[in-house]
């Protein structure tokens, strides 16, 4: 959840009026959520209560236990349960999902417990693209995902361009980002990627495909699976185009073959089309698995920011209203994202759980600044939160942890509602279980001890 900078390049010219100063239109401390209607304070709740989608959850799980019950009569073995892993874009933020991974590991509770399991399906994009695969290829890599967000610099992702690059395809030289990218992506990772492929687990990575305005899908097991220097190379640039912020990161150039003719495809950042995807699991080399067969597996999804954005008085200049409303865009679709994960959940009677950058937690104010100091920060305050694990039945009892079981908006004290005039009033602030992590770390920068050996 980064902005898309260049977007709003075209507008500079149109700064001409006086710079105005505005103060957020909210009381101290107080959050919009808890501003409702003071002449109807009982309409001011949400249309789309939790409490009805819980019923609805209820008449399909009850429909899941009746087949199960009719599968163990006939004899038949329970179905298997499965983990899945979603990873969304977000930059520098992404050092909080390293965390919560890393923290998950070191919870020393097994996956029955609620400790971290073995994935059977993991989808990335963006910054979500660079923790897939060592997600994917499980805690042995842990070290790895903490030093890419501990100690990378902007200097290790790009060198900026002089102005006269402007106007040319980015703003910013990625030549440092691919470099690393061929370090860390060797032919031994791509053939231990294939290896998994072969059991029947899935890693898939999302890139926009800028010419066709399309999320492009890439089975990243299948390509391993061709053990070439080329198929090494196509892995290196869909995680390098995954993570190119438009504009700001230069578009990737992929030739492709349609029906004997060449093209040049640009891919870009998947979080263009998409902040989040997941595909179902395999039940066996290729096939997928039944969503009836889904139900009580887990799908965990680690968002690379807040879900609910700060308050922030917003200038009366274009470039900042312009710039305001990008951003605005970027969290609405991964709230989207979210819900369509939960409708899927409540059809298959999948576990949701959601891991986000708490609310009080503070974050570098630029997603593409890459420092050491800011990033440890947010990796020790995931690993904090993961290494409490996951709860089994979720509900209250995930307080505190670095998981939620609902999307955005359904829990208490996240309701708004519609507003009958001008009228407000504030309501007292609640406690939402289920969202906030610990307490943001204000002195206290150091991370956890090294996993590096």
């Amino acid at each position: 959840m980064f902005p898309i900078t260049v977007l709003t390049l075209v507008v500079i010219g149109c700064q001409l009026s006086p710079r105005q100063t505005r103060e957020v239109p909210l009381p101290p401390g107080v959050d919009p959520e808890q501003v409702i209607d003071a002449d109807d304070p009982a309409g001011s709740v949400t249309p789309l209560r939790p409490d009805e989608l819980a019923t609805v959850g209820k008449r399909i799980q009850a429909e899941q236990q009746k087949r199960f019950r009719e599968r163990q009569a006939a004899g038949q073995a329970p179905p298997r349960k499965y983990n899945i892993l979603a990873c969304s874009g977000g930059a520098v933020y992404g050092a909080y999902s390293a965390g919560v991974l890393c923290g998950w590991t070191q919870s020393g509770l097994t996956p029955e417990q609620g400790g971290r399991p073995e994935f059977d399906v993991v989808t990335g994009i963006s910054t979500g693209a660079l923790v897939a695969p060592f997600a994917f290829l499980g805690t042995e890599f842990d070290p790895v995902l903490q030093s890419e967000y501990t100690s990378v610099r902007t200097e290790d992702i790009y060198t900026r361009q002089p102005l006269r690059r402007v106007l040319s395809e980015s703003l910013v030289d990625a030549t440092p980002f691919r470099q690393r990218l061929e370090r860390r992506v060797t032919p031994d990772l791509i053939a231990r990627i294939a290896a998994e492929h072969e059991k029947g687990r899935r890693l898939y990575i999302g890139t926009t495909n800028l010419d066709t305005k399309r999320i492009v899908l890439w089975d990243v097991g299948a390509i391993a699976k061709r053990g070439t220097p080329e198929a090494v190379q196509l892995v290196r640039d869909v995680i390098l185009a995954s993570a190119s912020i438009p504009g700001f990161f230069p578009p990737v150039r992929i030739p492709v073959t349609i029906d004997g003719r060449r093209y040049e495809e640009l891919h870009v950042d998947g979080s263009v089309t998409r902040s989040l995807f997941f595909r179902p699991p395999a039940a066996q080399p290729g096939s997928d698995v039944d969503p009836d067969e889904l139900a009580d597996s887990n799908l965990y999804v680690l968002v690379a920011g807040k879900i609910n954005p700060a308050p922030d008085a917003t200038r009366l200049r274009t470039l900042p209203i312009a710039l305001s409303s990008t951003s605005l865009l970027l969290y609405s679709l991964t709230r989207g994202d979210l819900y369509r994960m939960y409708t899927y959940c409540l059809l298959t009677g999948m576990n949701l759980r959601v891991s986000a950058i708490p609310d009080e937690q503070e974050v570098p104010a630029k997603s593409t600044e890459f420092d050491p100091v800011e990033m440890c920060k947010l990796f020790k305050a995931g690993f904090e939160s993961g290494r409490k694990g996951d709860v089994p039945g979720g509900g209250e009892k995930l307080d505190a942890t670095a998981w939620r079981d609902l999307p955005p908006g359904l829990k208490e004290g996240e309701k708004q509602g519609a507003r009958t005039g001008l009228n407000l009033t504030v309501r007292p602030k609640t406690t939402v279980t289920g969202t906030r992590g610990p307490e943001a770390s204000k002195g206290d920068i150091t991370p956890p001890t090294p996993l590096i050996k």
